[in-house]
C-alpha cells in the first residue's frame, strides 16, 4: 500500500523516509597490492639485467681464497659486481655455515673491488 503526499504536505513525525541520491561517478576499482611488474629497457638484452645466477664456477667452501676467486672471476668474464651478486645470492640462500662465510667474504672482497676500480 503506497500513500502518495499532496505538495506542500508535511510528514508525520517518526516516518522514515528514503532520500535519493543522484547517480555519481562510480569510485575507481580498488589498486592491486602487487607491485607493477619492472620491464627491460628498450635494446636492453636479457642477459645483461642483473647477473647470471647458474654460471658454473666451480667454487667450493674448501678451496684457498684466491682459487675461488679466481674461478669465479674467469666464471663471470671479469665481472666483478656480477661475482659479488652471485657470491652474495649464495651466501643469502645456504644453510651450511662454512658456505654462508666463505660465499660472505668473497662476495665482499668483490664489491670492494668493483668500487675501488670504479674510480
Amino acid at each position: 500500500m503506497v500513500k502518495t503526499l499532496q505538495a506542500g504536505s508535511k510528514l508525520p513525525v517518526g516516518i522514515p523516509t528514503m532520500v535519493v541520491v543522484p547517480p555519481q561517478f562510480s569510485p575507481p576499482p580498488p589498486k592491486s597490492s602487487r607491485p607493477k611488474r619492472k620491464r627491460r629497457k628498450k635494446g636492453q638484452k636479457r642477459s645483461e639485467r642483473f647477473f647470471h645466477p647458474k654460471v658454473k664456477s666451480g667454487w667450493k667452501k674448501s678451496m684457498p681464497k684466491t682459487q675461488r676467486r679466481k674461478l669465479v672471476l674467469k666464471a663471470h668474464k671479469g665481472d666483478y659486481l656480477a661475482a659479488a651478486r652471485s657470491k652474495q645470492t649464495l651466501a643469502n640462500v645456504t644453510k651450511d655455515k662454512g658456505t654462508k662465510e666463505a660465499a660472505g667474504e668473497d662476495a665482499k672482497y668483490f664489491l670492494q673491488e668493483y668500487h675501488r676500480r670504479e674510480k
